[in-house]
């Protein structure tokens, strides 16, 4: 990841990994009791970021709306069935080997062009993640 002026003007320019949404649903649909009828709520990225001071990782979808890795190893991705967004908690070990195959085969993209441009909500969303990959990449470094 590198950062730097982006095409959206003022936004932060951060190169997070495209996780490939298929795989992401298969996965997703594995780890799912109920009914298989769902699709992604959107495309993720993935991401190293902190939280209370520890780096966690966590997915991003094109709204800006993240999960982390909870302390049980687990991380929630959100479907979406008809009208109605749930969240599946899956092991952080699928995510990190989706993570792994997407770096493989370069699959990244920048953070402002991922969360998607209109209102002052997501753009308090990039800005939210973007500190956060900011701050793992200074904490990771160091």
């Amino acid at each position: 990841m590198h950062t730097g002026k982006g095409k959206y003007g003022d936004r932060e320019s951060i190169m997070v990994n495209l996780l490939n949404s298929d795989e992401l649903l298969t996965a997703v649909r594995a780890n799912y009791t109920g009914d298989q009828s769902f699709e992604l709520y959107s495309p993720y990225v993935v991401a190293h970021v902190t939280r209370h001071g520890t780096i966690r990782t966590a997915i991003i979808n094109e709204e800006g709306v993240g999960e982390f890795t909870t302390d049980d190893g687990l991380i929630g991705v959100h479907i979406i069935r008809g009208f109605s967004i749930e969240m599946v908690p899956i092991d952080e070990n699928i995510i990190l080997d989706l993570w792994t195959e997407a770096i493989y085969n370069k699959s990244q993209v920048d953070l402002a062009d991922h969360v998607r441009v209109f209102g002052d909500r997501l753009e308090d969303n990039f800005s939210l993640w973007a500190r956060r990959i900011q701050a793992a990449q200074g904490a990771s470094v160091s």
